[in-house]
């Protein structure tokens, strides 16, 4: 909020201005008051308001003395000037030193809130400039930090497509100082459960792993940066060829500190995945692609220590089949509407996909993601593409496959849930559209055939579902329908029996007169005798 000073040697003209305006409104507070011009220079310097209001004359300092001493200062201060002498000589001095506005007393209420809501304008335009140029001025003092993480940011954006150049050229764009020898990708993973806990939390416990981490490979590694994103931190690490083994000593001994200090990760897990070492700048994004492989496979080893990619000599395998029978099996329970078969989808795609032999983490995840996504597109929410990218994002934090499949298995149930209540709804509806033709047409000599086609049904079938839905026949709810709002004239108005009778739908009174009785035990008469 923007903050003003006033200032007048008349206590009482100050208390007016501050009478005058909706301060909230203009999102500017009174910082103070001062009563002569040296109190308002002492009050602009401790202060530091955003708005200077100022009498012209004023002791010790006149208003203008003051606003010369602001320019030379150059203090940034939006001033009003506020004089009972019209006289524009004045004005012409406050406008030397850069002050606009001039208000005349007695000070009217609308030109103060037009001057001060101008004032405001430009002061946070002003405040967004600086902020600005402030953040420019951070931007280059980072540039070298942003250009270092960049090359972590071009590897997981473009990977092989945008191939790294040879080391000089990478130095020389990256700012980095590599060395020949190797090259490698780490990377830390939190793994947590969504919506427990927030960025900054996580980020903090990442700052914390990132610094044992940094602390054991600095004297080990050429070159070390890292770059967080999420519940990830990926570490690109250069060494000299013949330190590999004080790099994995290091690495070792990183996550060995980090689970003796397990106790300040709360409920979150973590993973360490090891890249392959690679001899050129140029190939570490094949570090970085094992570094996921790696990582993935806390799924089926386990989290909380170091991980490395499998070693594997055959292809990677088929699981079509267990797809296929997952997706058949689904499409029966969406049919069904059965949620328990739902779950048994998950279970029996689980326990087909852990028996595979050489079967992977990243295989694994790669397969529950694209269930899971080709069960909500086919379960049809609202939603669609939201619901895709959520559930990825749950499926990249769990740290274990049991876990994982009952993700899955929820995600089923819940699309399921869906499913039947959006049937249920659509349901409901023509018996909703039905309700509302009745409520509109009750006073006509309405039929079940003519509510029946207003809801594109058969008279017969409409009945049915009618009486399912709201417990009664068409006859009795149009009959309550009609008696209700005849006990409301007779309550509230002095309209005759005769023409309440003919305002609820009736032709014959005697009718009218003994259905009435029927519903309440009372005649009409009777009726609005006690309670009308």
């Amino acid at each position: 909020m923007l903050k003003v000073l006033i200032a007048d040697d008349e206590k009482k003209v100050c208390k007016l201005i501050a009478m005058l305006c909706d301060w909230e409104k203009l999102g500017i507070e009174i910082a103070g008051f001062a009563y002569n011009g040296i109190e308002a220079l002492e009050k602009l310097e401790s202060l530091r308001p955003d708005i200077l209001i100022t009498d012209v004359r004023m002791p010790g300092m006149d208003g203008i003395d003051l606003i010369r001493q602001i320019s030379e200062k150059e203090w940034p201060v939006e001033v009003v000037i506020i004089s009972g002498y019209a006289d524009f000589s004045y004005a012409q001095s406050a406008m030397r030193y850069g002050v606009g506005s001039y208000l005349l007393k007695p000070i009217k209420k609308e030109e103060l809130e037009e001057t001060l809501q101008k004032l405001a304008e430009r002061c946070q335009k002003e405040q967004a400039r600086l902020e600005a140029s402030r953040t420019l001025m951070q931007y280059l003092e980072d540039d070298t930090q942003r250009r270092r993480c960049s090359l972590l940011v071009d590897l997981l954006t473009y990977g092989t497509k945008r191939p790294l150049p040879a080391i000089e050229a990478v130095n020389e764009h990256y700012a980095f100082h590599f060395e020949e020898g190797f090259f490698r990708i780490l990377v830390l993973k939190l793994d947590y459960k969504r919506g427990k806990y927030t960025r900054q939390a996580v980020e903090k416990i990442l700052a914390g792993l990132v610094e044992i981490l940094r602390s054991r490979l600095k004297d080990v590694c050429t070159e070390l940066e890292f770059w967080t994103d999420g519940a990830y931190t990926w570490v690109v690490c250069n060494y000299p060829e013949d330190a590999g083994h004080l790099f994995r000593q290091a690495v070792r001994s990183a996550a060995d500190q980090i689970e003796v200090k397990r106790f300040q990760l709360w409920e979150t897990r973590y993973s360490m995945g090891m890249g392959i070492a690679v001899r050129s700048c140029s190939k570490l994004e094949e570090s970085l692609a094992s570094a996921k492989i790696a990582v993935a496979e806390r799924l089926l080893e386990g989290c909380e220590k170091l991980l490395e990619p499998p070693v594997r000599n055959t292809p990677p395998g088929d699981y079509s089949d267990y797809t296929a029978v997952f997706q058949y099996d689904l499409r029966r329970a969406m049919e069904m509407q059965d949620e328990t078969m739902a779950a048994g989808c998950a279970e029996k795609l689980r326990d087909s996909l852990l028996h595979e032999k050489g079967i992977t983490g990243t295989e694994l995840l790669e397969t529950v993601i694209h269930m899971g996504t080709y069960a909500i597109i086919n379960a049809h929410p609202d939603n669609q593409t939201e619901r895709i990218s959520e559930f990825q994002d749950h499926c990249d934090l769990c740290y274990s496959a049991e876990i994982l499949f009952e993700l899955l298995a929820s995600l089923l149930e819940a699309l399921i849930q869906e499913q039947r209540l959006r049937h249920e709804e659509e349901s409901r509806r023509p018996i909703r559209n039905a309700k509302l033709y009745i409520m509109n047409h009750f006073t006509e000599p309405i039929t079940l055939e003519a509510v029946a086609a207003s809801a594109g049904f058969s008279p017969s079938y409409f009945s049915s579902l009618f009486k399912k839905e709201t417990g009664k026949s068409f006859s009795e709810y149009l009959t309550e329908l009609r008696v209700d709002r005849a006990k409301e004239l007779l309550k509230n108005t002095k309209t005759n029996i005769r023409d309440i009778c003919e305002l609820v739908g009736y032709s014959d009174q005697k009718h009218f007169n003994a259905t009435f009785r029927k519903y309440t035990g009372l005649k009409p008469g009777e009726y609005r005798k006690l309670y009308g």
